[in-house]
């Protein structure tokens, strides 16, 4: 099922700081609103102009014909798929559908890290897998990082016969420009991996047979509408600067989720002082929008992720500034360490964010 690519739609959603800048990735600034749906294009065996490394650079997939394969993928609840109750841990979840073919996957986002956790498909097979290890990328991100990667999974195929599929590889952020696609003009980072699948059939546990196949794949990103252009060579490939590709898949429709929430403007948000050393304000206020929305919540996270003080039911009068004050505590009183917080504001499925610096 090539719906399993889609798993970088999961994590791959990045920042612009400006036109033809260099491209940072914010884990808050991936959307995540229930609704959300891309719609890919894909084609096989065209030919492709990679250009070179750096940046900024200008590159062109309008030129290729559009092929017949179409892939749509929507955010859904966790709660509301079929496998949700194995990725307790999963806060993005995509449901994919391309020729007939369902399957979800399943992600998590935090500070310092976004992860591909595992799949599942329902039709026309039900099949089910757990990456273990776990394929995670590092946040945040920059042109120049680079990662190596291992991921595998297996797969029952009956009550003696298993199929173990293994991905390493290494990946860099090697350059960023402007990707134009039929569907519109894009600022892009692009990743280059050099990927390696192996793939072991075993008979009562015991392997009886072994394939191995390498790629060189280009997935260009941009902000909020994650994965614009994917390009996976021909198997065997060694030219970084193939122009004959085995695949070709673009982005060809986008739609916001649709939700009361939705429609959220905030007038103001800040925490004030920022840095600070004992007390801090944060402060926001809430455009009238004339329809319900849900009552905010504020949770402060550290670097790692990890949940350090929350703010329940806040109340909040639409067209007033609210208030509220962190005194550098964690939930159990005790005093946080230095360092960045994120300050997130959550509002229904809407997510606004801002760091603020705790000084010791």
């Amino acid at each position: 099922m090539k719906i399993s690519r889609y798993l970088l739609l999961l994590v791959c959603i990045l920042s612009i700081n400006s036109l033809h800048g260099q491209i940072v990735i914010d884990w808050t600034e991936v959307p995540q609103d229930i609704g959300i749906q891309f719609v890919h294009n894909g084609i096989s065996d065209v030919v492709v102009d990679l250009g070179a490394t750096g940046g900024p650079q200008i590159w062109s997939f309008s030129n290729q014909p559009m092929g017949s394969q179409n892939t749509h993928a929507l955010i859904v609840p966790r709660t509301s798929t079929p496998f949700g109750d194995s990725f307790p841990d999963a806060n993005l979840v995509l449901q994919l559908t391309e020729d007939g073919d369902t399957a979800y996957a399943y992600g998590q986002i935090a500070p310092s890290f976004g992860s591909n956790l595992g799949m599942g498909s329902v039709s026309p097979l039900v099949a089910f897998f757990r990456f273990e290890p776990t394929d995670s990328y590092p946040l945040p991100m920059a042109y120049g990082g680079s990662r190596s990667y291992h991921y595998g999974y297996t797969l029952t195929l009956s009550s003696v016969m298993d199929l173990r599929t293994d991905n390493y590889g290494f990946e860099t952020v090697d350059a960023y420009g402007a990707v134009v696609v039929p569907y519109d003009t894009f600022e892009c980072l692009r990743m280059c991996s050099f990927d390696t699948t192996v793939s072991t059939l075993l008979f009562s546990g015991i392997p009886i047979s072994v394939d191995t196949t390498t790629h060189i794949i280009y997935d260009f990103l941009a902000e909020d509408y994650a994965l614009i252009v994917h390009v996976l060579s021909n198997p065997g490939e060694t030219n970084p600067n193939f122009t004959a590709a085995s695949f070709l898949e673009r982005l060809n429709d986008y739609s916001t989720g649709i939700n009361e929430s939705s429609a959220v403007t905030l007038v103001t948000y800040a925490c004030q002082p920022n840095p600070f050393t004992n007390l801090t304000q944060i402060r926001y206020s809430i455009l009238d929008t004339g329809c319900l929305i849900d009552d905010p919540t504020i949770s402060i996270y550290d670097v790692s992720g990890r949940l350090v003080r929350s703010f329940n039911q806040v109340s909040s009068i639409q067209n007033q500034e609210s208030i509220l004050v962190w005194d550098g505590r964690d939930n159990a009183g005790h005093p946080a360490a230095g360092g960045v917080y994120f300050v997130v504001l959550n509002i229904g499925h809407v997510r606004f964010s801002i760091k603020v610096l705790l000084i010791r």
